[in-house]
């Protein structure tokens, strides 16, 4: 990920944490936003270790949480998307190759 990149990574997690810590009994948006940071850091660094037990739990959950499918596609776009210059055809690659893993409608 370049720095550009996790610029607009780290807007997306601004929102989303500010959103999350809407609800009750959510870590307040600055923890929960620096909670965020933190572990998708050691989750870039770490990638070969647990990828695959990431997306054997997400697709496990996605099974049980049906309504769940139509924001992780959208995140994977967006995320992908993160730095407005488009998505590159790895980035294709690696959504079409979840998207099948997970069961998501591309």
């Amino acid at each position: 990920m370049d720095d550009k990149e996790w610029a607009g990574l780290e807007k997306n997690i601004e929102v989303l944490s500010f959103e999350l810590s809407q609800e009750e009994g959510v870590l307040d948006h600055f923890n929960l936003q620096n909670l965020f940071l933190s572990e998708l850091k050691y989750l870039s660094q770490h990638l070969s270790e647990w990828q695959e037990a990431f997306i054997s739990a997400l697709s496990d959950h996605l099974k049980e949480s049906t309504e769940d499918k139509d924001f992780v596609l959208e995140s994977l776009y967006l995320f992908a998307n993160v730095s407005g210059g488009g998505i590159s055809s790895e980035e294709s690659s690696t959504i079409r190759m979840l998207s099948r893993r997970l069961g998501l409608q591309a």
